[in-house]
């Protein structure tokens, strides 16, 4: 039957775009690791600054949230050039190909949605180490830190 033709010849494709989806989230969690790493390097390189907010006043919250604020600032910035880089690459891709083999770019917005969205919570879990380290350092070290 046309179905079952068409079940045929879509099956490898869904299983093509599971595995570009697993590879996604690998992307992913990669990405958390590098905001971690940069964080956790901004913190050490930054001591000095934050001994200084924190003898002039700034409390430990107001510290670990300036830290989680980066981390999702940097977080939502690569995750939407991310999206932006692979739906002009996906759009390029479309307009390659044949219309025989696929004539319609169809962009999925749940799944960039979700991206985002799992891009800012990896943002916030990657911040959590850095900020609870910057909120308690000593601060006559930090000041004295060179």
């Amino acid at each position: 039957t046309p179905e079952d033709y068409t079940e045929s010849q879509t099956t490898p494709l869904k299983y093509a775009v599971r595995g570009v989806a697993a590879l996604l989230l690998v992307s992913v969690l990669v990405a958390g690791l590098g905001v971690a790493n940069t964080l956790a390097l901004s913190v050490h390189e930054r001591t000095r600054e934050i001994g200084l907010l924190r003898a002039v006043g700034t409390t430990r919250r107001q510290i670990r949230k300036t830290v989680r604020r980066e981390a999702v600032i940097t977080s939502i910035f690569g995750g939407l050039l991310g999206v932006v880089v692979g739906a002009s690459l996906g759009g390029a891709a479309v307009s390659a190909l044949p219309d025989a083999f696929s004539g319609t770019l169809v962009i999925p917005w749940g799944w960039i949605i979700a991206c985002i969205l799992i891009t800012v919570f990896m943002g916030l879990g990657a911040a959590l180490w850095p900020a609870w380290r910057a909120a308690r350092m000593n601060v006559l070290e930090a000041i004295a830190h060179e």
